[in-house]
């Protein structure tokens, strides 16, 4: 992940998501499944090895985990979530809309509430290619 910019419906502000430097992965695998994992970018460890409840919590509104199946359709990507950090995404499906520039591929999305405040939001995502197992040189 490059960046994730959110423009609030409400006031038209634009921020970055999860700071300005996320870090984040997607993965679309041959078979149809897909995962993706995001994170804030000033992400603090818990103190000890068992987090508080408050660091619990932190941790839980700085990230997005999600996974299921996917189907493209040129211009947009269909995520049908099976399996997520927030239960209530499960059995949903998210559409991101697609385009590229400079070799990376930018998502958008519909208005949707953010997972960390509830606020109705859109996002624009810049995602850049990282390199498969093809490209690793042998240990």
């Amino acid at each position: 992940m490059i960046s994730n910019r959110r423009r609030l419906v409400a006031t038209g502000e634009v921020v970055d998501a999860y700071g300005p430097n996320p870090l984040g992965y997607i993965m679309y695998g041959i078979e149809g499944r897909m995962l993706a994992l995001v994170v804030h970018d000033v992400l603090r460890a818990p103190v000890a090895d068992l987090p508080t409840s408050m660091e619990k919590a932190k941790l839980y509104d700085t990230m997005v985990a999600y996974g299921g199946t996917y189907i493209f359709h040129g211009d947009r990507v269909e995520h049908h979530i099976d399996m997520a950090y927030n239960e209530t995404w499960v059995g949903t499906t998210n559409v991101r809309y697609i385009s590229w520039e400079a070799g990376k591929m930018i998502y958008k999305t519909l208005p949707a509430p953010f997972s960390a405040d509830g606020a109705l939001s859109t996002f624009e995502i810049v995602w850049q290619k990282v390199g498969g197992l093809s490209e690793l040189s042998p240990p």
